[in-house]
């Protein structure tokens, strides 16, 4: 059987890419993940210890509340991150929530 011998320094450097390449995240999919939480994942108000945390959906909540409609603004640092409205405009929901500008 034959061994390749590999530098120590490529190792480091292979490594050290490998971590800069993936820790990177770009501001758009940043906010496609903050949005999914806010989308995915409510959590209850108060949590009994040792029990487990159990993740709400907003489009769930909204039926369990009767809720037709709603909008959803975040604001980071002074200026709009993302902004989108969920359900129906009216309670007869003939017309979706429009996008918020």
């Amino acid at each position: 059987m034959r061994f390749i011998r590999i530098k120590p320094a490529a190792v480091i450097f292979s490594l050290t890419m490998g971590f800069i390449f993936t820790g990177c995240e770009t501001q758009a999919s940043l906010t496609k993940k903050r949005a999914r939480q806010v989308e995915e994942g409510l959590l209850w108000a108060v949590y009994i210890k040792g029990t487990k945390i159990d993740k709400m959906s907003l489009t769930g909540r909204m039926e369990f509340y009767k809720v037709p409609g709603v909008s959803i603004a975040v604001i980071d640092k002074r200026q709009l991150e993302w902004a989108k409205a969920y359900g129906f405009w009216q309670q007869d929901f003939e017309q979706k929530a429009g996008k918020v500008r």
